[in-house]
């Protein structure tokens, strides 16, 4: 299961790759279709116990659904453009 990540802006007319401060982004890893939401909970209660991890309280499981999309390498990066048609 690979690390996959989502950047984005705001205000995309104000966009300035330079300016990565202003990027939000969020980190996912697919999980098995056999983990549970109350599994997450439990393994997050588990560690907290043993560590204080500061992000900790901002993991989350959550399913996406992107509809279709398609992956354009770069030289620099993996780009995720959603081709899907708006409602």
């Amino acid at each position: 299961m690979s690390l996959e990540g989502l950047w984005w802006v705001e205000n995309i007319e104000e966009f300035d790759i330079r300016d990565k401060i202003s990027w939000k982004w969020t980190a996912m890893i697919r999980q098995p279709d056999f983990i549970t939401k109350d599994m997450i909970k439990k393994a997050i209660e588990d560690i907290e116990k043993m560590k204080n991890l500061s992000a900790l309280s901002r993991v989350r499981f959550q399913s996406l659904h992107e509809g279709l999309s398609t992956l354009t390498k770069t030289t620099f990066m993996t780009v995720r453009t959603n081709v899907s048609k708006p409602p």
